[in-house]
């Protein structure tokens, strides 16, 4: 958040730094209040520990930039403000006006925001929840997961460093490369913010095209793409130059293409294939950025796209390319056991054997993130929301893929939600970024422990 305020120094926006660090200031007194408290308490941890702390940090550290928000959009009442900061935070998107009217403090914030919320996506996914993951399909299975089976905070802070490093680096790359492809600074450092943690935030209303050029819009696409990919796999490609076959990748690929093969059926193959092709991972990204208005877009289509997702330990929200691809997987051993009902037939992931117990815990994840979407659609329409509305803006805030849904239509807007339908949004994308059975799963182990 100081950062943040330096740097609106530097672009002349002399309205941000005070809201900024009055947000800042918050922050480092709650934190102070708990170091002070807990610094003498010595206590082992478990797995099952890392559910309330994940689930704690997603649902109260959002709080800690309402105040900046509500300095800089005063007219936005406090639901607004929240609903402006956990969509933020979680790398939802969404928002309740758009960039003209918000103004470039806002921007910054927002984009600040996201770099913020991928970060914690990501380390709590490669440094934390990837515990709950070894004797499982391994989906996120990390080298920058190691630690103490008795306490499995023992390597947090050096995997947040590692982790830091690594999207840091990428980010500030992406800067630099759209600044010396002719976009203008200030928009280079929001798309450059947003693209890694594929939150989806533009700096200006409308499409990149319009004030993006051609390089600079395949320079956003492969920064949202890296976004999504795997942070252990991107660690080990640049840091150990190794290339192996990634099932995310592969998975994400082969998405990618289907749904740029839509896109051009829907545009009747006259829209443009680089605009196509940049809709088409932006929409599996779920990061949702407006590529340009001369391309094949189908709304339907990418809302799906969005739903499925990019990788395991990755910015990108949405159930997850890795889900998809072990239930292909096991497709084709169940046909191959009704072919030769005496084979013995073992379901491959990532190297390893996956168990009985794993495609268990696959399909429960799928189901209850179908149920936690029907559940959220039901409640917005009981709430006054029309059932077209109310289908996208829960599949829009459960994937986190917030601009997706004004893609939908003129009339499609955050704003017109009320406080209660907020409530309900906010809620799903916080379930959106804990995974929804993986949050609730760890949360009932934490309970029965005690």
């Amino acid at each position: 958040m100081a950062a943040a305020a330096a740097i609106a120094v530097l672009f002349g926006i002399s309205e941000a730094p005070p809201a900024f660090l009055v947000s800042a200031a918050a922050a480092i007194f709650a934190g102070g209040l708990i170091w002070v408290a807990t610094r003498r308490h010595i206590q082992r941890s478990t797995i099952a520990d890392v559910s309330a702390f994940v689930f704690l940090a997603w649902l109260f550290t959002p709080l800690f930039a309402i105040p900046a928000i509500g300095q800089l959009a005063p007219d936005l009442d406090f639901t607004g403000q929240m609903f402006e900061s956990y969509s933020a935070f979680t790398t939802t998107g969404a928002v309740l006006m758009d960039s003209a009217a918000a103004g470039p403090a806002l921007v910054l914030w927002r984009c600040t925001l996201g770099f913020l919320g991928g970060f914690a996506t990501l380390l709590f996914a490669a440094g934390l929840l990837a515990a709950f993951d070894q004797s499982g399909p391994r989906m996120q299975k990390s080298v920058l997961l190691t630690h103490d089976p008795d306490n499995v905070f023992s390597n947090f802070a050096l995997a947040a460093r590692r982790v830091f490093a690594l999207y840091s680096a990428f980010t500030f790359l992406c800067f630099v490369i759209l600044t010396l492809s002719g976009t203008e600074a200030f928009d280079a450092l929001c798309l450059a913010l947003s693209s890694m943690s594929t939150s989806g935030y533009s700096p200006r209303p409308g499409a990149l095209d319009a004030y993006v050029p051609d390089f600079g819009l395949i320079v956003v696409t492969l920064a949202c793409l890296a976004g999504a990919l795997n942070i252990a796999y991107l660690r080990n490609l640049f840091s150990r130059n190794e290339r192996k076959y990634d099932p995310d990748l592969g998975g994400m690929a082969i998405l990618i293409v289907a749904v740029f093969a839509l896109f051009m059926i829907a545009s009747g193959f006259e829209g443009s294939v680089v605009a196509s092709l940049a809709e088409s991972v932006f929409a599996v990204t779920t990061s949702g950025f407006h590529a340009s208005d001369n391309t094949g877009f189908s709304p339907l289509a990418a809302i799906f796209a969005a739903l499925v997702g990019g990788a395991a330990a990755s910015t990108a929200g949405g159930l997850k390319i890795s889900r998809l691809v072990l239930l292909w997987n096991q497709t084709f051993a169940e046909l191959a056991r009704l072919a030769d009902p005496s084979s013995v037939i073992s379901l491959q992931f990532r190297g390893g054997d996956t168990g009985n117990a794993a495609l268990v815990a696959l399909w429960s994840t799928i189901l209850a993130f179908i149920a936690t979407m029907a559940i959220g659609m039901l409640a917005l329409a009981v709430l006054g929301a029309p059932l077209d509305h109310a289908w996208t803006a829960a599949a829009a805030a459960l994937s986190n893929t917030g601009p997706l849904y004004q893609r939908f239509g003129l009339n499609f807007l955050w704003a017109d939600f009320g406080l209660y339908s907020r409530i309900v949004l906010m809620t799903l994308m916080v379930l959106g970024r804990l995974e929804v059975l993986a949050g609730a799963a760890a949360i009932i182990a934490l309970v029965r422990r005690h």
